[in-house]
């Protein structure tokens, strides 16, 4: 008879569950739990958090994210459409633009000349991506229109990257110069040196090398 009872009972309690279950699916709908379980939707921040997680200074990560915004916006706002697309791309632009933003700071701190330089080019390329955007989603004469204005902009970009490498160039030779300066004058003195150098490891005198 107990026996009895209890399978009464967990029959019963079964039905009140079904019962339960009918009155809550029809407010909530079957897709809340699939809702509440996955996964949030990545965005351009989450990748740039993941890939400056091993930058250990609060105050870095955020002058890297200033100047990634203001000098990348449009390469930024590409990873952002991409990522319902293809992630991996959208992975490839941030890490680029991480990895630019990275040798405009190192810039910055050591050579302004070029940093600026450097600046002004991204700052093109950001501009003739905005334009090119506008030009794809225009027709007829505006579109004429907008596509003299991205030619011409092109034109000023290819201006500005040669004025850009043509300086690299010129530091280049400056060094070079300077380089092949001390090589001879390293040359002339070359026995002088070279004794120089026995006296001090020999505890003799303190000369440099």
């Amino acid at each position: 008879m107990a026996s009895k009872k209890r399978h009464v009972g967990a029959r019963y309690r079964h039905l009140v569950g079904l019962f339960c279950c009918a009155l809550v699916l029809p407010v909530f709908g079957p897709g809340l739990l699939a809702r509440e379980q996955a996964a949030p939707r990545a965005t351009v921040k989450t990748l740039f958090d993941q890939m400056l997680a091993e930058c250990g200074d609060p105050a870095e990560r955020q002058a890297i994210l200033r100047e990634a915004t203001v000098v990348f916006s449009e390469r930024i706002q590409q990873a952002q459409a991409m990522l319902g697309q293809d992630a991996d791309e959208a992975h490839e632009i941030i890490e680029q633009v991480i990895d630019k933003t990275w040798e405009l700071m190192d810039l910055k701190e050591n050579n302004r000349a070029a940093y600026k330089r450097q600046v002004a080019l991204y700052t093109l390329d950001n501009n003739t991506m905005a334009l090119a955007r506008r030009v794809r989603q225009s027709k007829g004469a505006e579109r004429k229109k907008l596509t003299a204005q991205l030619q011409q902009m092109l034109q000023a970009y290819f201006d500005r990257k040669q004025e850009n490498i043509k300086a690299e160039v010129q530091m280049h030779e400056r060094e070079a110069a300077r380089l092949k300066q001390l090589y001879a004058k390293r040359q002339q003195r070359r026995a002088r040196l070279i004794e120089r150098k026995l006296r001090d490891m020999l505890d003799e005198d303190d000369v440099e090398w």
